[in-house]
């Protein structure tokens, strides 16, 4: 009959409602956990690069006090400005225009500082000046016997390995911090997510009635939560951020691990009796 007829045809805005919701709730989760896991993959990236920047510092160190000891002024010029890279590179990401003297006391003296902070890329030159004291130490000629510029050339080549490790994964912070999420990506998602955040008491207020409120209040808390939580870990080098990375405390350990290393060094001389007095 013509009333069954009617029924029929009317629409069921809570169906159309229930869907519509639905959609939106699946495509805003797809794009909050695809910049959220990739914001926190940029993060664990710049972790594990420093890690493989101690670790290589450490080997790099551990080489010239094994095999330089015959060029210990050459040897401790190697170890200074390894020891001071990890504290340029810190700078440097931080984007501080100026380096610190106090973080460098006793490592680099204030001429030093000063033509660091003439360059353009300071850590590469620290990289350069290590590169250039290697060579000295293991420099070798057509005078030189065989045997000799034989274990120098490989020696000398294990420890620039080390050093190119140090430049690789320099870059590849350098590459976490320039390359952001694309900006259109982030500004669709937060479009998106304002709207969803604005029509959600149109899609729940018919079923929910007061109850909306609160449910809404909840869910734009947990949505701009995981918005905030992207936008935080997507920038590790920035101090002011509460999660950024603690680089100072790498640095820190790096130097405790250092001067283990040639505390070692020097208890193993004495008992040997291999100590060196420079001429």
């Amino acid at each position: 009959s013509e009333e069954f007829i009617d029924d029929a045809r009317e629409p069921d805005f809570g169906t159309y409602n229930s869907l519509f919701g639905l959609i939106l709730s699946s495509s805003l989760a797809f794009l909050l956990v695809f910049r959220l896991n990739r914001s926190a993959e940029r993060y664990w990236a710049a972790r594990m690069s420093w890690g493989i920047i101690i670790a290589s510092s450490r080997t790099l160190v551990e080489g010239v006090l094994v095999h330089a000891r015959h060029d210990p002024k050459n040897r401790d010029q190697v170890i200074r400005w390894t020891a001071a890279f990890s504290i340029i590179l810190t700078h440097f990401m931080r984007g501080i225009p100026k380096l610190d003297p106090g973080t460098l006391l006793g490592i680099l003296d204030d001429a030093e500082i000063r033509q660091l902070d003439t360059m353009s890329h300071p850590p590469l030159s620290a990289t350069k000046k290590i590169r250039a004291f290697l060579r000295d130490i293991f420099f070798f000629d057509e005078t030189t016997p065989l045997a000799i510029a034989l274990g120098r050339s490989q020696r000398m080549d294990a420890l620039e390995k080390e050093l190119n490790i140090l430049i690789l994964h320099m870059g590849a912070l350098e590459r976490i911090k320039s390359s952001p999420l694309p900006l259109v990506y982030v500004t669709h998602l937060r479009t998106f997510l304002l709207c969803f955040l604005l029509g959600l008491p149109y899609i729940w207020g018919e079923a929910m009635g007061y109850a909306t409120i609160p449910v809404t209040i909840l869910t734009a808390f947990a949505l701009l939560g995981l918005e905030g939580a992207a936008t935080e870990v997507e920038a590790p080098f920035e101090k002011h951020r509460t999660n950024h990375l603690n680089m100072s405390s790498y640095c820190l350990v790096l130097l405790k691990n250092l001067t283990q290393q040639i505390q070692e060094d020097a208890d193993e001389a004495l008992l040997t009796g291999r100590v060196r007095v420079p001429s």
